[in-house]
């Protein structure tokens, strides 16, 4: 992780990663060698926030107990806006395929 967010919120960072973070619940392996999560128990679930880098490197950041809702809700208000920003970008491109197809495309511009 970068030190950029090692100091953010998980909250603030769903906010304003210029990607939308995926949430994620799952289960750990504390790393104890006696411990019952050895075998196939773990322990949580615990909640992260995944992303990739510019690099392609996967990332992630804990999100609070405490704040795992208001997270939730902002990755899936992130997730509806990008999904209605593709459409309206796609039902675009169509449009200016079909004003194209007719010759009016250069008045346009």
């Amino acid at each position: 992780m970068s030190e950029r967010t090692s100091h953010v919120s998980a909250t603030e960072f769903a906010k304003t990663h210029y990607k939308t973070p995926a949430l994620v619940e799952h289960g750990i392996r504390c790393g104890k060698p006696t411990c019952k999560c050895a075998g196939h128990y773990r322990h949580g679930p615990y909640a992260y926030l995944y992303w990739r880098d510019g690099s392609g490197n996967a990332c992630r950041i804990y999100v609070r107990r405490a704040d795992v809702e208001a997270v939730r809700e902002i990755v899936t208000l992130r997730q509806r806006i990008e999904r209605e920003r593709r459409q309206l970008l796609a039902e675009s491109r169509a449009y200016l395929r079909l004003l194209r197809q007719h010759g009016k495309a250069e008045r346009l511009w």
